[in-house]
C-alpha cells in the first residue's frame, strides 16, 4: 500500500520556491502541475486561484515564524542562537539560486499582487520586527548583544541590510551577505 500523497503541500512547497525565485507573477499553476505530474484542475481544488495560493503561501510563512518562536520559548535558546536562526534563513535562500524572501517579493511587487496578501505580507512584515526587536532587546538586557539606541531601530536594520545583500548577491554572485552578517554580528558583538 503506498502513501497517500499530500497535494496541498506539495503544491505549497513547489509554489513557495517559484515565488522565491520568480516573484509572484513569474509563475502559474502550469509552473506547479507539470513538475508535480498533476493537472491544473488538481490545485484549484486547493485554491481556487492563484490569489488564493498566494495569501496561504505567506501563511504559510508566518506559521513556521510562530513555530520558531514557540519553539525557541519551550527550549530557552539563546538569543544569539535565535539570531542565527534569521541569518541562517536568508543564507538558505542565497544558497538557493539566490532567491529572494518573501518580503522581497512583495516589496518588489507590491503594487501588484492582490490585496489580500498585501495584508498578509504586512503582517509577516511586523511579526519579523517584533520578534527581532524582542531577540535583539532581550539578548542585550542578557548581556548577549551590544549596540546603542533602540531596539526598533537596530532590528530595522537588520532586516534591511539582510534584504538587501540578499537581492545584490542576486545580481552580482558575490558573497555580500556573508559580509553584511558578518557586520552584523561584529557591530552586536561589539561594545561602543
Amino acid at each position: 500500500m503506498s502513501a497517500r500523497r499530500d497535494t496541498r503541500t506539495e503544491v505549497l512547497e513547489l509554489a513557495e520556491k517559484l515565488l522565491h525565485e520568480r516573484g509572484f507573477r513569474g509563475f502559474s499553476y502550469a509552473d506547479i502541475a507539470g513538475p508535480l505530474g498533476i493537472k491544473p484542475a488538481a490545485i484549484h481544488y486547493h485554491f481556487q486561484g492563484k490569489e488564493e495560493l498566494g495569501v496561504a503561501l505567506i501563511e504559510r510563512i508566518r506559521d513556521r515564524l510562530k513555530e520558531a518562536q514557540i519553539r525557541f520559548a519551550a527550549e530557552q535558546t539563546p538569543w544569539d542562537q535565535q539570531l542565527d536562526f534569521l541569518f541562517n534563513y536568508y543564507r538558505r535562500h542565497a544558497s538557493e539560486n539566490c532567491a529572494v524572501c518573501a518580503v522581497g517579493v512583495a516589496a518588489i511587487e507590491a503594487d501588484s499582487i492582490p490585496h489580500s496578501m498585501q495584508i498578509q505580507v504586512r503582517l509577516l512584515i511586523k511579526e519579523v520586527l517584533n520578534a527581532l526587536v524582542q531577540m535583539l532587546a532581550r539578548g542585550r538586557d542578557a548581556g548577549q548583544f551590544h549596540f546603542e539606541g533602540r531596539a526598533e531601530e537596530r532590528a530595522t536594520l537588520v532586516l534591511a541590510a539582510l534584504g538587501g545583500a540578499l537581492q545584490l548577491q542576486r545580481l552580482t554572485g558575490l558573497p555580500q551577505l556573508e559580509t553584511v552578517i558578518a557586520e552584523l554580528q561584529h557591530g552586536l558583538a561589539s561594545l561602543h
